[in-house]
């Protein structure tokens, strides 16, 4: 993805951001105030070439992005950017499948819990 879609993607999605449905506590989102937000995105986003990064099921291979990409550079050749980290997977797949919930609206207890058997240490 372009830098400049990138950008668009950040300056579109303000306005979710600024929605009053969203929880202002470690309370569950309620389904409607998950369906706003989606819909305010999705809103915001037409015919700009972008979507939602997230919620993603990466084990679905369909789609309608023609947009290929090439490989990532080797690791010696990255920058170290946007470091952070989740409770929860943020993409459904692989052995990640157990969905965590609406979370709090802001994006902190959603997403994909571990499924699968963890072998012993």
């Amino acid at each position: 993805m372009h830098i400049h879609s990138l950008v668009k993607l950040a300056v579109l999605s303000l306005p979710v951001i600024g929605l009053p449905a969203f929880a202002t506590t470690l309370e569950q989102a309620s389904d409607k105030t998950i369906v706003e937000q989606r819909a305010a995105l999705a809103q915001n986003t037409i015919n700009a070439g972008i979507g939602p990064q997230s919620p993603r099921d990466i084990d679905n291979t369909l789609g309608v992005n023609r947009v290929v990409f090439s490989p990532a550079p080797s690791s010696e050749n990255m920058n170290l950017c946007n470091i952070h980290l989740h409770k929860n997977a943020e993409h459904k797949g692989g052995e990640f499948t157990t969905f965590a919930g609406n979370g709090d609206g802001y994006g902190y207890n959603t997403g994909y819990k571990y499924s699968g058997q963890l072998t012993a240490a």
